[in-house]
């Protein structure tokens, strides 16, 4: 909301982890939804929200888009992270940038802003990632 008060031209995109869609489901419904999810590289954004959560209704206002993005896509941003920027980074950490590679026509020629954060990542994952 800060950003977005400083200059209205500024999009805010979120990304959730396809086979943990449940905020994108809830803000395509309007409501908080529980649903079956599945393991994901972002295990930290997987899971549900508590349905009294205030996290519908910031996202609702701040969030332009929220899209998700595939496992390969998240793979595939944790090596570019390693091998481009020699970041390790955990699967949740990587979907902004999975994001980014995901409609980066879209971004293109604008100034971009991805939070890459969180390094929880276990050794043999990330060694079979980056392999």
């Amino acid at each position: 909301g800060w950003l977005k008060s400083l200059n209205p031209k500024v999009e805010a995109f979120g990304v959730s982890p396809e086979n943990s869609p449940v905020m994108y489901e809830s803000m395509r419904a309007n409501k908080m939804l529980e649903m079956e999810t599945y393991p994901t590289l972002a295990d930290t954004c997987a899971g549900g929200v508590d349905l009294d959560s205030i996290t519908l209704d910031l996202c609702r206002r701040y969030v332009d888009e929220i899209m998700l993005v595939t496992e390969t896509e998240i793979e595939t941003s944790i090596r570019l992270l390693f091998e481009q920027h020699r970041l390790v980074i955990e699967g949740s950490g990587a979907l902004g940038v999975g994001g980014l590679l995901k409609r980066k026509e879209h971004f293109k020629g604008k100034k971009v802003v991805a939070v890459v954060c969180g390094r929880n990542i276990s050794l043999e994952l990330f060694k079979r990632i980056i392999a």
